[in-house]
């Protein structure tokens, strides 16, 4: 039987979401061995109060390059403008063809429950794109063939993560579940480690 391969894909609304919200898991689970991937949906096309349109795109765009670089993750570019991220079918068939061509086996997306409808509508349109990737009648932009295996690593990750991240507000979810995750387990590590994750 073929071994899985280990992949964690972040996916947030933009540029420095991934960074403030999910990049200490990434690392960790780069430590562990995974393969990581960056997505942020929108380009950061409103996060300035001082440059043209264009070139803020060109600085957070240049930044968010940097932090995936940095995170030894794989970058993938965004689809859409700041505050044009909505839970629609043309942006969730772009979206989910990236998911389809990256295969994650953990996804970090954001909570469902935030102040920023980007950051919803984000988290919304990754959790949909995981829920089809296996669907051969979901069309894709571009198409990419549906693929099986979903993020089956969470109930073995878990409890590894909790140790390490109980101490902050678990703002990532992997696969919808790692806040639930870290209540169960307290912070306090309550299964045993996976092999090759210990320290």
């Amino acid at each position: 039987m073929r071994q899985q391969r280990s992949v964690a894909f972040a996916v947030a609304a933009h540029p420095d979401d991934i960074e403030f919200m999910m990049a200490g898991t990434l690392l960790l689970l780069g430590e562990a061995g995974y393969e990581l991937h960056y997505l942020n949906i929108a380009n950061g096309s409103c996060g300035t109060a001082v440059h043209s349109k264009e070139d803020i795109i060109r600085i957070r765009t240049a930044e968010a390059r940097a932090a995936a670089r940095l995170l030894g993750a794989m970058y993938h570019p965004p689809f859409v403008d700041d505050i044009d991220i909505f839970y629609e079918n043309d942006l969730l068939a772009k979206v989910a063809a990236v998911v389809r061509e990256v295969q994650p086996t953990i996804m970090l997306v954001p909570s469902p429950q935030d102040y920023m409808e980007d950051h919803v509508n984000a988290g919304r349109l990754a959790i949909t794109a995981a829920f089809c990737r296996e669907m051969r009648n979901f069309p894709t932009d571009p198409p990419i063939a549906p693929v099986g295996g979903g993020c089956d690593s969470l109930p073995r990750l878990a409890p590894w993560l909790a140790g390490r991240v109980a101490s902050s507000r678990c703002a990532g979810m992997l696969c919808g579940h790692l806040p639930r995750a870290c209540r169960q387990a307290g912070g306090a590590g309550a299964a045993p480690e996976p092999e090759g994750m210990a320290g």
